[in-house]
């Protein structure tokens, strides 16, 4: 192991603190030119890619082969049921681990963001040298330091440091106009414009407005929802945010698979893990797209980030983070059969979704939800 850094890694998040504790033996350091590894993760085949926060991970096989990267940092990897979307700005340090490294396999590339958190993690399955070629071809001449991650630079923990977690702050917030504009807000971009304009981050937004909008829901019954949508073969939308991708997996998922503290979903070839104690709070969200309103479940973690969005299947579930049509998804639910999965959706959430609400002396009630069409 590098001494020095060893010492060093103590300050930093995981997994980068292993990465830096074995830099130069397990662990190589490689060019800061994440988009220039992702294209030549095409001559790899088929790898193993997983996106992850505090709460939830997606992992798929994939292929980059079909990954488009435009002029201004973003880019996207669509296959069969799934879509990668990324935010190549928030990238900076890469990674490539060669020997088995905790629980980080060998053969895989770690890409994180400027305020050291992991953002992608990719791992080589196939046989070859496609790997080797790849490490040997964009190896960094300096194997034993490491730049100091930038705190203040992850986007992921904005929410945290405007004091999203519930009672921290009191924000003075014209909520008339805040419901108006969330009202015609039609797409995620919109959406994101309107919390500048109102200065407030979304979980905080959620708080401000009325049940009919937002609603505060017990996580437990989130579960509850998902395991009778995997019962009943209902289609549904996972969405994983993290400060520079987000992974959406699309379809039927089988009977939820609860370990170690933890529930495991498999969606087709696909699987999501969940932390179910991580998660702080879970949001109903009903927003107006170019199919109506949709509803969708939110979940976030303590520091107040978006960890988890969950739709109907015949969508793609949208974020901040880059915008596309849901057509692009292969696998994507056609027109004919989504008014089918959306009543079948709606009708989920009404059954299996507990408000969260307090009485006049703060004790928790837990309160039937009724299902709504409209935005009042």
């Amino acid at each position: 192991m590098n001494a020095k850094l060893k010492i060093f890694s103590t300050c930093l998040p995981q997994p980068l603190a292993l990465c830096a504790a074995n830099l130069g033996d397990k662990v190589l350091r490689l060019q800061d030119e994440p988009a220039a590894i992702l294209k030549g993760l095409h001559r790899c085949g088929t790898v193993v890619l997983s996106t992850g926060n505090a709460v939830a991970a997606a992992t798929q096989s994939a292929q980059f082969s079909n990954l488009c990267v435009g002029s201004g940092g973003h880019g996207y990897l669509s296959q069969s049921g799934s879509l990668l979307t990324l935010q190549l700005r928030e990238w900076r340090t890469v990674f490539a681990v060669v020997a088995p490294l905790g629980h980080i396999p060998a053969r895989s590339f770690l890409f994180f963001d400027r305020g050291g958190h992991l953002i992608q993690r990719v791992t080589v399955t196939g046989a070859g040298f496609a790997f080797e070629d790849l490490v040997c071809a964009m190896l960094h001449h300096e194997q034993h330091s490491l730049p100091l991650p930038d705190w203040s630079a992850s986007a992921f923990s904005k929410d945290s440091q405007e004091g999203a977690i519930e009672g921290n702050i009191k924000i003075d917030v014209d909520v008339n106009a805040l419901e108006q504009d969330w009202a015609n807000a039609c797409d995620d971009d919109c959406f994101d414009r309107m919390l500048v304009k109102h200065g407030i981050n979304r979980l905080n937004a959620m708080r401000h407005v009325r049940d009919s909008y937002a609603l505060a829901v017990q996580p437990d019954s989130v579960l509850s929802l998902l395991g009778m949508a995997a019962e009943q073969g209902v289609p549904v939308s996972y969405s994983v945010p993290n400060s520079g991708s987000l992974q959406t997996l699309i379809g039927t998922a089988n009977a939820l698979h609860y370990q170690r503290g933890g529930v495991l979903i498999n969606v087709a070839d696909s699987a999501l893990s969940l932390k179910p104690s991580a998660i702080a709070s879970a949001w109903r969200v009903r927003r107006r797209s170019e199919r109506g309103i949709d509803t969708a479940i939110e979940l976030y973690d303590c520091g107040g980030n978006q960890v988890l969005q969950i739709k109907d299947g015949c969508v793609k579930s949208g974020a901040s983070l880059h915008s596309r049509k849901a057509s692009s998804v292969k696998g994507y639910t056609s027109t004919a059969n989504a008014a089918s999965v959306s009543d079948r959706w709606a009708k989920l959430i009404g059954d299996g979704l507990i408000p969260r609400r307090r009485s006049q002396h703060g004790a928790a009630l837990s309160v039937p939800l009724l299902g709504a069409t409209r935005l009042h």
